[in-house]
């Protein structure tokens, strides 16, 4: 917390400084994150919405994003439709009565 503390009073004093460590840290904390996430493999990006805020998103999120949110939410409401039929299947009739279709979707709804 003291090392935070020290940095924003030293940004606070240096506002426009646009060395890596100086301006408003934006850039410091946005070259850390993006170090960090190409260790991970994992890259982000932000996406400036229309109301001004930033939405971040892997790369692997936008290349496949194809559907539209309410064929996204359609299509979650229709997974979560049967796996509470399965639910109710067995509450009556116990685990035993699923089929192995049933059973290996109850399974990868549950990852």
């Amino acid at each position: 917390m003291l090392f935070g503390y020290i940095l924003i009073r030293y940004w606070r004093k240096r506002p426009y400084n646009n060395n890596s460590f100086g301006g408003n840290g934006r850039q410091f904390f946005d070259n850390m994150r993006t170090n960090w996430e190409n260790r991970r493999g994992n890259s982000t990006h932000s996406q400036r919405t229309t109301n001004g805020w930033t939405q971040n998103t892997t790369r692997n999120e936008q290349k496949t994003r194809t559907e539209s949110d309410w064929e996204y939410n359609a299509r979650k409401k229709q997974e979560q439709e049967e796996i509470d039929q399965i639910l109710d299947k067995i509450r009556k009739n116990g685990y035993d009565s699923l089929s192995k279709e049933e059973k290996q979707k109850l399974f990868d709804s549950s990852k």
